[in-house]
């Protein structure tokens, strides 16, 4: 397994997985609902729900590539709620300043979705 919430541990997991030599693919699902504030500024669902999704396919690419392996990112309906928008991604999603829960989960997954078109172009 693999803390989603910690960021150390998704370079850990990739570390891990580079031994295993071909990969044939990577299923971006996990996601956290309504979970509380972190201490650190950084929302949660952001963190957990894009932030690791993202280094942890980074992470794995090249592997990937080698392989012909695919990536596939799930998101939500939820995003159709989302408040995002793409001229202040960096005021907003770090700290979800003001955001309910479910705002922050909906943005989250429309960057989930954003992360799927980005690697859909590599």
């Amino acid at each position: 397994g693999c803390a989603l919430n910690d960021l150390g541990a998704v370079n850990a997991f990739a570390d891990e997985v580079s031994k295993l030599g071909r990969l044939d693919g990577a299923l971006l699902i996990a996601g956290v609902d309504g979970a509380p504030r972190a201490s650190d500024g950084v929302d949660p669902h952001f963190r957990i729900n894009y932030l690791s999704h993202a280094l942890l396919a980074r992470r794995l690419l090249p592997q990937l590539r080698k392989s012909r392996g695919r990536v596939v990112t799930v998101s939500s309906e939820a995003l159709l709620d989302s408040d995002l928008s793409l001229s202040r991604l960096d005021e907003g999603l770090v700290a979800q300043r003001g955001a309910s829960p479910h705002v922050a989960y909906a943005n989250s997954k429309a960057c989930c979705v954003l992360l799927a078109d980005g690697l859909k172009a590599r």
